[in-house]
């Protein structure tokens, strides 16, 4: 079985492809989880349009426990996109208090787009919101994976591995 490949995009102007091969040396999925929390701010920093991640399907050939949390958490949201000018911090606040939404690559960036987690129930609400604000147009679309430096399984497993420390 081929190990599981799939790439996080987001708008830049640096390194077009970054390759990151999550299960090379079999880690543990705390470290993998760690590795990926560096490959990531360093993909940012790089500016890198485009990061490959592989990492394998786990001993039961349907996926590990990094792809399951990942997995979960993306089916709590869809990506929300839009672009303006003039999106304060005062509105971006108002977005997350009103609707629940995540800003997982912080504000806007100098051209003024902007990506959104939102929970489903939350979009139609937020996209009005969005426009009677400014946003020239907004998109929506389902996320695959979202892997955050906040994993419930990763924290599962750090508390398990304190009590036998």
């Amino acid at each position: 079985m081929q190990p599981l490949e799939f790439g996080l995009c987001w708008p830049s102007k640096g390194r077009a492809i970054k390759t990151v091969n999550l299960k090379s040396d079999m880690p543990l999925v705390h470290q993998a989880l760690q590795r990926l929390d560096r490959e990531l701010s360093l993909a940012h920093k790089e500016m890198t349009t485009l990061l490959k991640l592989i990492h394998g399907y786990g001993s039961t050939g349907a996926g590990g426990d990094i792809r399951i949390a990942a997995q979960k958490r993306a089916d709590a949201y869809r990506e929300v996109r839009t672009r303006f000018a003039g999106l304060s911090d005062a509105l971006l606040g108002a977005a997350r208090e009103r609707f629940g939404v995540a800003a997982p690559f912080g504000g806007p960036t100098s051209s003024g787009m902007l990506t959104l987690h939102c929970p489903p129930e939350n979009l139609q609400a937020l996209a009005s919101f969005l426009r009677e604000n400014g946003a020239d147009a907004v998109s929506v679309g389902p996320l695959d994976y979202v892997y955050t430096r906040d994993n419930a399984l990763y924290a599962k497993l750090a508390a398990e591995l304190d009590k036998r420390g």
